[in-house]
């Protein structure tokens, strides 16, 4: 087994700059909510009324909804 692509990635990372990893504003933090049995309507943002989801309300205000998606399961069960 040859050891020497392994060296050179090694030793790329030692010229790595410090201002090179630091953090760039400019990208978008991201969270992804996994949720059995939720559909699209059951949010508030998404315009359920039959209960309050305050939280996700906000942080949908403040960030980007997704209203065009494709799930290729027509049924949520147990494997």
């Amino acid at each position: 087994m040859s050891y020497i692509p392994f060296f050179l990635i090694w030793i790329s990372g030692l010229f790595v700059k410090p201002s090179m990893i630091e953090n760039n504003p400019e990208q978008p933090n991201i969270i992804l909510i996994f949720a059995d049995d939720l559909a699209y309507g059951d949010l508030g943002s998404y315009g359920a009324q039959g209960w309050e989801t305050p939280n996700l309300d906000k942080m949908a205000a403040e960030g980007t909804r997704f209203t065009q998606f494709y799930v290729p399961h027509a049924v949520c069960t147990a494997s």
